[in-house]
């Protein structure tokens, strides 16, 4: 047409993904939809994820956008990372990570999300990850550093690793210290 183009909205058809996009464009110019999807929410296999486009053009002002891939699963952990005791008892979860892609990828750290930070988990709550085959399978452990207080707390470990298509991963992390 001869007048600017407004992306109005890029609505995903489930929580999985979000969409930054151009909000204008001009008379001959091309305009972008970048796409994020998060692969750990919906699991390995095969997905195709709709996005409705919303825009100011009087003859097609939705038109749906299809994303289709693979999501591949990159490691798997032998036990979660959940711990329920009473606040005199030794908080202490070891989970075995191994790689499963076919290329091996080295996790290269374990750090608190910046919500585990916050709430002072770094001074209470030791993580450690150990090597256990360079590559392929990891150790990582979590363990009371301080006396904890009864509370329930959920929140993040962030894995970092040297796969620049995967360079950290988010495992979830839940709590429940209770009185005596």
């Amino acid at each position: 047409g001869d007048a600017d183009l407004q992306i109005t909205a890029v609505k995903p058809s489930c929580g999985c993904s979000v969409a930054e996009f151009d909000k204008l464009v001009a008379p001959g110019q091309v305009g972008k939809v970048h796409i994020t999807i998060n692969g750990h929410k919906i699991g390995p296999g095969n997905f195709e994820k709709n996005f409705a486009v919303k825009t100011n053009d009087p003859g097609n002002e939705q038109f749906y956008l299809v994303v289709q891939g693979t999501v591949t699963k990159a490691i798997e952990f032998s036990k979660e990372m959940r711990w329920a005791g009473f606040t005199d008892e030794p908080l202490k979860i070891e989970s075995i990570i191994t790689v499963v892609l076919a290329a091996p990828m080295n996790i290269t750290g374990a750090r608190w999300d910046d919500d585990g930070k916050a709430k002072g988990l770094v001074e209470k709550i030791g993580v450690k990850l150990d090597t256990m085959e360079r590559g392929r399978k990891y150790r990582l452990t979590v363990w009371k550093k301080a006396d904890l207080a009864p509370e329930s707390v959920v929140s993040n470990i962030i894995l970092t690793t040297d796969n620049p298509k995967l360079k950290e991963r988010i495992v979830p992390v839940a709590f429940t210290i209770m009185n005596d």
